[in-house]
């Protein structure tokens, strides 16, 4: 049965659709996660840090810009921005336009950020640092926005020094205030040169996190598509192979009740002298075991296929089966003027393993070989083979028949076909002795294998264990 076809996903566009500028906020549950929780507890736990020290350094000046008590509210300010911006945040996580409440939040961030440096003793400010963080901080997120945030920190960093100037009625530092410019332009840049590489990276990274993503998913319905294909073939295969088990049972029956009217009909003929009865009765018992013959091949194939077949493994001489095989092909060799040798001075004394379904084989073997063979020579060969401490039982049978073209070999096991249309027309059959026999030696944890000429003859070869083992794995030398 057809599988319906696999559709081909392209994966270009997952690829070429990634924002650069999306930095993995994900779902809407992860960057309520992300901005509602972790970079609140963040931002709580650094403004209130920013905002004791602030209050430290503002203590050990000797002359602080602002009064104290305005430096006492700048950690309330802290405070109060942490909870807007948290209750802005979770408002408008689902606005298409949120990335613009994440620049106005850093925006924010680094005014206060000013702010306590301006509180702390502007251009003498411990806390300048804290300015180049926060660039560090906008280069892990975008490369552009920290550079802008670089820019407009500088000529704000600048503004509030001439404004600490003014207020204290102290010149202004310019060596001071350029020297700070110099550092944190420097710093800045460096840390957005490095923040341009790190992007280039985390946008290959998401390219590449796209495309697996993409490919997982094809697999994963192309997994499920063939394994829907394959459960359509099983069960497919499973009523051919009980509608021919049926047929096969239901043709059984009335080709027993022919056989047994011809041999009534020969008992007949030879108690009248009647050669022509005789004849005819004869015609009728050959045709109904090659049809019983066909019919329980038919059957076998196909409890085969549907896992049915039982072997029943039994210890035997080798030399009773190989008689018996050559006494059932004899009278077909003697129709077609050839002669049957045997060689099994080097066959084990005894073999284990199912006796029918073995007899079966060589017996569909040689039968084969009977029939592209005329006036020639049918061997079969038995020998005994060891190999790793193992030992094997080697059937050849060689016949000096027309043989096998190369092509012909590749379609030898099908079922249901022949090796060539001409073989067909020529000399008939089903197709299913060969087919048939390579599925027996494999239930009989052994192999087959053939090796042919045309004009020279064939030679098939079947290796089995000497020994039968239940539930063995196959392996064979």
């Amino acid at each position: 049965m057809d599988s319906a076809p696999v559709r081909e996903l392209d994966l270009r566009p997952a690829a070429q659709d990634l924002d650069p500028d999306d930095h993995g906020a994900g779902s809407l549950t992860r960057r309520k996660l992300y901005h509602g929780k972790r970079i609140f507890e963040l931002r709580l736990l650094g403004f209130g840090f920013l905002g004791f020290l602030v209050i430290v350094h503002a203590k050990l000046q000797p002359s602080p810009v602002v009064p104290m008590g305005a430096i006492l509210l700048f950690p309330v300010l802290l405070l109060a921005f942490t909870l807007a911006v948290r209750a802005i945040q979770l408002r408008n996580l689902e606005d298409p336009a949120y990335h613009r409440v994440v620049i106005m939040t850093a925006v924010g961030d680094d005014l206060l950020r000013l702010t306590a440096v301006f509180l702390s003793g502007a251009e003498t400010s411990w806390l300048f640092p804290l300015l180049v963080v926060g660039v560090a901080a906008h280069a892990l997120e975008s490369p552009r926005r920290a550079l802008f945030m670089c820019l407009g920190t500088a000529g704000a960093y600048f503004a509030m020094v001439l404004l600490a100037a003014w207020a204290a009625g102290r010149p202004l530092p310019w060596i001071t205030a350029i020297a700070h410019e110099l550092v944190f332009l420097l710093a800045g840049g460096f840390l957005v040169f490095t923040g341009r590489t790190a992007q280039a990276y985390r946008r290959r990274a998401r390219r590449a996190d796209t495309i697996s993503r993409s490919l997982l998913d094809r697999l994963l319905r192309q997994n499920e598509e063939l394994a829907a294909a394959k459960a359509s073939a099983e069960r497919a295969s499973e009523f051919k192979s009980n509608f021919l088990a049926g047929v096969s049972h239901e043709l059984r029956t009335p080709l027993a009740s022919s056989r047994l009217t011809a041999q009534a009909l020969q008992s007949i003929a030879s108690a009248t002298d009647r050669e022509d009865l005789a004849a005819m009765a004869r015609r009728i018992e050959e045709s109904g075991e090659r049809l019983l013959r066909l019919v329980n091949e038919l059957l076998d194939l196909a409890s085969i296929e549907a896992g049915r077949m039982e072997l029943h493994p039994e210890v035997f001489p080798t030399a009773t089966l190989v008689e018996e095989v050559r006494l059932e092909v004899q009278p077909l060799a003697e129709q077609r003027n050839d002669r049957i040798q045997v060689d099994a001075s080097a066959s084990p004394p005894e073999i284990q393993t199912d006796l029918n379904r073995l007899r079966q084989v060589l017996i569909n073997l040689l039968g084969n070989a009977s029939k592209f063979t005329e006036g020639g020579l049918i061997t079969l060969r038995v020998r005994s083979h060891t190999e790793q401490g193992r030992e094997w039982v080697v059937f050849e049978v060689q016949d000096t028949g027309i043989g096998m073209s190369h092509e012909q070999l590749q379609r030898l096991f099908q079922a249901y076909t022949q090796a060539s249309p001409e073989i067909h027309r020529t000399y008939g059959g089903t197709g299913l002795g060969l087919s048939l026999s390579r599925e027996l030696v494999l239930l009989l944890k052994g192999r087959i294998e053939v090796q042919s000429e045309p004009g020279r003859g064939s030679t098939f070869t079947v290796i089995l264990p000497r020994w039968f083992e239940e539930g063995e794995a196959e392996s064979q030398p």
